[in-house]
């Protein structure tokens, strides 16, 4: 069934990264309006990966595309908040123009994020508590290899707090900001509606994180209602907050997880 899902997941990948890109080249110069922000996220995430040791000379040509694809999703994640009325990177836009940003409350905006964190991290160890999951062995072996695996249940190296936050923006320029954004502008899914692209894109990114534990279904039960949390903070907040959250959520589990998934 898992193998099902992800050859499915692969083939949906493969089909929306395919209709982004035609959509890009297809509004290329109303897209790259928005080309600095797409150039900061990939260099931010470039910098973050190299800095962190993931990066290797073998793999320079995969490392490449990968930024190359999220200037393109950034660019056209923006470029689809301004069709579709929502907020994109109200942080950033304080960088780099002051054009249509309303005043944003920094107190109130940690909050939201803390709560977020905190919210999300005590649901998965209480989850993990009831169910006692077991960490698979493919997702072992990965750490294993990565030397991730001695980071569980104490406090993470520089390194990979970095390669952390690097997968995180990755991930949320996928699955908060361009897919659900593409999918909403697609199918006319504003305002209520847009509701059903977060649940989608929130399905797909639990889809993405199978074979990690040992009843699957433990993973999937954690991981939709936080993808649903943070497609709720994307439409309220812009995603640097998504960002901020997930990896504040990935570091806390990272403390937890050790003596609950490693057992």
């Amino acid at each position: 069934m898992i193998t099902i899902i992800s050859t499915l997941l692969l083939i949906f990948n493969f089909v929306i990264g395919i209709a982004i890109l035609v959509y890009y080249f297809k509004n290329l110069k109303e897209v790259n309006y928005y080309i600095k922000y797409g150039i900061f996220m990939s260099a931010a995430c470039g910098i973050l990966i190299i800095l962190g040791g993931g990066f290797e000379v073998p793999t320079m040509l995969l490392f490449a595309i990968n930024l190359i694809k999220i200037y393109i999703h950034t660019c056209v994640g923006m470029h689809l908040c301004e069709r579709l009325g929502l907020i994109d990177l109200p942080l950033l836009r304080k960088i780099f123009s002051h054009e249509g940003i309303e005043k944003i409350n920094i107190k109130k905006y940690s909050l939201n994020v803390a709560t977020v964190i905190v919210g999300t991290v005590a649901f998965s160890y209480g989850l993990f508590k009831l169910t006692s999951p077991r960490i698979s062995e493919t997702y072992k072996m990965v750490l294993e290899r990565t030397g991730g695996l001695n980071e569980f249940g104490s406090p993470p190296s520089i390194s990979i707090i970095l390669i952390i936050m690097a997968t995180v923006i990755i991930e949320e320029i996928t699955f908060r900001f361009v897919i659900p954004n593409y999918l909403a502008n697609k199918f006319k899914l504003e305002n209520h509606k847009y509701w059903i692209s977060i649940a989608f894109s929130s399905l797909l990114w639990t889809f993405a994180h199978a074979n990690v534990l040992n009843p699957e279904w433990v993973k999937f039960v954690q991981i939709f209602p936080v993808g649903l949390v943070l497609g709720g903070m994307y439409k309220k907040l812009g995603l640097e907050s998504c960002i901020i959250a997930h990896i504040g959520f990935n570091i806390g589990m990272m403390f937890i997880s050790g003596g609950l998934i490693l057992h």
